[in-house]
């Protein structure tokens, strides 16, 4: 079979940025927003769409408080470019200098400056019994408490 019998549907998503999205220690809702908006932009042969957050949210099952914050990390990571037209609606695209995104993780550097130092001291703890835990005055907490209720203050 071929792609005309089948009617198969596609979209061509430039190898770079597929490969730095996988390296890039995104969240599982920030690659859902970043393969959608690629979906709705190159998908269609555009650089950019109007996309809003309610067509993100239907799309991706997520809260509006979830999706506005994981697009708006995404515009922080400059993997997102966000212009905002009047009102509430966004056009997004994907920023296609993939030298810009920033990461959230170290993205596989092994080099000397980056190792975390062992710790060569150790503090001094405190050992804990009963003598030692501070223990609080219900009776003057409930008076401050009764006090705040009468005069707010």
């Amino acid at each position: 079979m071929n792609k005309e019998t089948l009617n198969i549907k596609y979209t061509q998503i430039p190898n770079e940025q597929l490969e730095k999205i996988v390296v890039l220690g995104l969240s599982g809702s920030e690659i859902s927003i970043v393969l959608l908006v690629m979906r709705q932009t190159y998908g269609f042969h555009k650089i950019s769409d109007k996309i809003s957050i309610s067509w993100l949210m239907n799309k991706t099952h997520k809260s509006r408080p979830t999706v506005t914050k994981q697009t708006a990390q995404l515009v922080n990571k400059m993997i997102l470019v966000k212009e905002t037209l009047l009102g509430k609606t966004s056009v997004l695209s994907i920023n296609p200098n993939i030298g810009q995104w920033l990461s959230t993780s170290k993205e596989s550097d092994t080099s000397k400056e980056n190792d975390t130092q062992l710790v060569k001291e150790t503090l001094p703890t405190k050992e804990i019994n009963k003598e030692n835990i501070p223990r609080l005055d219900f009776k003057a907490l409930s008076k401050r408490s009764y006090q705040f209720r009468q005069t707010g203050k």
